[in-house]
């Protein structure tokens, strides 16, 4: 009996070759063993290494734009990141996270 959930999609005679003609590759190359599910699950973990690595790049590139700065304030001194997307500007007004002393910031 077929499932309640399932219907049948209509297809032309040329789908259809193509269709028989990829499931008998993919089956050969398998030697016979077709599991649909191992491959199903083989896509998902390749999907998701992909996005591994596209987050790895992205992470990478914003640290090379990344620059540490001092704060001048001498009873402060404590070192904090900026970063920026692309080229920093030649200078900016940065503020001290912990002192809040404003002060101007020049990259090289």
């Amino acid at each position: 009996m077929p499932n309640r959930n399932q219907s049948n999609l209509p297809v032309s005679k040329s789908e259809r070759e193509l269709l028989d003609f990829a499931k008998k590759r993919y089956e050969q190359s398998q030697n016979g063993h077709t599991d649909w599910g191992e491959f199903l699950t083989s896509m998902a973990v390749t999907f998701m290494v992909t996005a591994g690595l596209v987050t790895m790049a992205q992470i990478l590139q914003n640290h090379t734009n990344a620059f540490v700065v001092t704060c001048p304030n001498p009873n402060c001194r404590n070192q904090m990141r900026v970063v920026h997307k692309g080229a920093p500007p030649p200078a900016e007004v940065v503020q001290c996270l912990y002192c809040t002393n404003q002060f101007i910031v020049r990259y090289r």
